[in-house]
This record gives C-alpha cells, structure tokens and sequence, in this order.
C-alpha cells in the first residue's frame, strides 16, 4: 500500500478564519460494506478507512480555489516529495504569513506518522524548512478514531535540528526531512503521483499529446470518431502539431492543434484532458485535483467522472479531490463526511464538514446547500442591493 495523507492542517494563513485550516481525509461516520466495495472508501487497517472522494462546494470567491491549492501543496511536498521550490501553485504562498505550521499525518507500512513542519521566509523573500519533528506509532487494529490523531505523549524519532547537527549540508532548506520516509516507501511501494489540474479551469487546450481513445471521444462529442496526433516529435510546439479529427460522417480534416477549439467545443476539451488525466490517477491509485470540476461540462458528465472513483474501475483507491458550485453534484456523494462547505466571512475563510451540521442520512446536500445556512448561497441583501442599483440604472435612461 502507498503511503496516504489521512489529516492535514496549516497555521499561518492570512485568509482563513484563525489563520488555519484543517482537513481530515479519513472517514468519520459509520462505514458499510457496500462502500468499501464499491471503492467509495479505502480500508487502511482496524476501522480506519479514507475518503476516495472529497468535495469542496461554496459560492464564488468563498475560498475553494485557495482551498485546494493549498492541499495540492500539502500532497506534493509531502507525497510527491517536491521541495518548496518546486511546487506547482507557488502563488499561494501570497496568503502564508511570514512564519507557518503545517501538520500533517500519514499512515504507511502499518504505522502512523506525524510530521509537525514549520517555514519561514527567509531574506531573499523564499519560504525555507526551519523546524520539523517526526514522530511515529503503531497503526494498531483496536485504536480508535479519538486516539488516532494524538501523538502527544510520544518523544520524536527525529526532528531536522538533529539530523543538521548529524550531516551538516545533507538536507537542503527547501526540503522536508520526510523526503527519507518517502524514499523508503517508493523502493517499496513505488512512485507517488499528484495530477494538479487547478490550472486547467478555464484552459481550453489540450494538455496531451498521445492520441485519445475512441470510447473517450465519442462519450462526449458522438460526432467525433477519432483524433490522432500527426506529428507528436513537435509536441515542444505545440504551434506547429498538426491533428488529424474524423467526424462521423467519414468526413476527415487536418488541422493546427492551435485551431482545435473551432472543432471542438470547451466541455469536450475540458473532458478529455480529464478523461486522460483520471485515467493516469487510476492506473497509481495517486491523488487528483480539480477546481471547478462542472466548468464547461454536463451535470451529467461531471457525475461520470466523480462515479469512477467510487467503482470497480477505482481498485488501485485513486483520490479526487474536486470543487465545485454545483448543489445537485453532492447528492451524487455518498458520504457527507467528505463533503467541505467553503464560506467567507468578514473576509476569513472557514471550512466546515458537512458532517458535522447534518446527521440526517434523509436530508438531500443540496437543499442544504441551497438554503444558505452555512454560507453557501449568495446573501438576501446582495440581491437587495443588487435589484437596487438595476433600477438605478433603469431609471437613469
């Protein structure tokens, strides 16, 4: 079994509410068979199962982008084992304050790891490791939820400062003293793979240069049968790859990759840089992450893409990670406890588990959502306002 991220919290952020935010990965409601054949969850050991599929839902601008790239952050440096330097949402270190704490535990090898990580901007405005302690524990079968997440009263099996004082110049500023729990379990388990496609929202570019299955294509645009890279050598340029498309009606045309969008509509674009994407994920049973998974797509297609994680397809527990405006969405999740509400208050974010405001199985998410109880639909008075100034407006013709 990889190594998996089962909680993750970060102190020092300037946008959220307390300057924190926490995500638990690890289920907190009952689990039932079915769920676990069918993928929906993930059996680590004893009665410890992870979420396959975890949801952040929220109006605009209420923090699920930031959201998002701050646990693809988490994964990459942690998971991955990419240093600071080389993560691929680099921006987000806008909202760190000058100092921050990341906390993050992982099961692995039947053992649990809690790595307690804090950074720091250095002189020439570049986030460096400052201090880090790594304590571990038995994953024993009989420990309960309450228990699995406290490491108090065990001393460290290592902390940087240590390591530093041992091999002065073995580990570099930017990297985590993780890197040699994670190099251990990648000569044993293999590589750990993260898909960040945050930046591929509103990208309407193809993101692949292999040729793209039939049954990929046609399930979302069934008047396309085939799409073929001509000359994949320019896959540097991609200015000058020429696509061949076949259309349904036989009829076949050669055109720039750069011209596709005059063929192809946004959604299908969208879909099949997913479909290949999500077809990787699955194949290494890593982590995916898709901001604005319904932009550009069907309801109908987005459901798809979310079922495949929790199907026979999903046997290597692939995760997605995904958010979304959509209410109708959630009540294709099985589970509330992987569902995030993302709200904005006074200008903090907070993210609160659907869990812990519902415990009615009955209760559909989205009327939930819908009802703006916690956030999640635009303020009665913005609209006042809004229909206001219309009028304003109206009146001034």
């Amino acid at each position: 079994m990889d190594i998996k991220l089962i909680k993750s919290s970060v102190r020092g952020l300037k946008l959220f509410k307390d300057e924190k935010i926490e995500i638990n990965m690890i289920t907190t409601k009952k689990v039932n068979f079915e769920e676990v054949e069918g993928n929906v969850v993930e059996h680590l050991f004893g009665s410890i199962y992870k979420q396959n599929v975890l949801a952040f839902a929220g109006i605009n601008a209420s923090g699920k982008t930031t959201t998002l790239k701050i646990l693809t952050m988490m994964l990459e440096l942690f998971i991955q084992n990419k240093s600071l330097d080389q993560v691929s949402n680099g921006e987000v270190f806008e909202h760190f304050n000058n100092q921050c704490t990341f906390e993050n535990v992982f099961y692995w090898n039947e053992q649990l790891f809690e790595l307690s990580s804090t950074i720091e901007r250095n002189e020439n405005g570049k986030y460096i490791f400052v201090a880090e302690t790594l304590k571990i524990k038995k994953a024993r079968g009989n420990i309960s939820k309450e228990k699995l997440l406290k490491f108090d009263d065990l001393q460290p099996d290592r902390t940087r400062e240590d390591i530093e004082k041992v091999a002065r110049g073995y580990l570099r500023s930017d990297s985590s003293i993780f890197m040699q729990v994670l190099l251990e379990a990648s000569m044993l388990s293999g590589k750990r793979y993260v898909y960040d496609m945050t930046g591929f929202t509103n990208i309407n570019v193809f993101g692949t240069m292999r040729n793209i299955p039939a049954a990929y294509i046609q399930y979302l645009d069934p008047t396309i049968e085939e799409i073929e890279f001509i000359n994949p050598e320019q896959s540097m340029h991609f200015s000058k790859m020429i696509v061949k498309v076949k259309f349904s009606n036989e009829e076949i045309r050669e055109i720039p990759a750069i011209d596709l969008w005059k063929y192809l509509s946004s959604g299908t674009i969208k879909g099949l840089n997913l479909l290949i994407t999500i077809e990787n994920v699955l194949k290494t049973g890593g982590y995916i992450l898709i901001d604005e998974m319904e932009n550009h797509l069907n309801k109908t297609v987005v459901i798809t893409l979310i079922n495949l994680f929790k199907s026979e397809v999903n046997k290597n527990n692939a995760t997605l990670i995904f958010s979304t405006h959509y209410s109708e969405i959630l009540d294709d999740i099985d589970r509330s406890d992987s569902i995030y509400f993302s709200t904005k208050e006074n200008g903090a974010i907070e993210l609160t588990n659907l869990s812990t405001f519902s415990t009615r199985a009955d209760k559909k998410k989205s009327n939930i959502y819908l009802s703006g109880l916690m956030g999640t639909a635009p303020k009665y008075k913005g609209y006042v306002a809004l229909k206001k100034e219309l009028m304003s407006a109206m009146s001034e013709e």
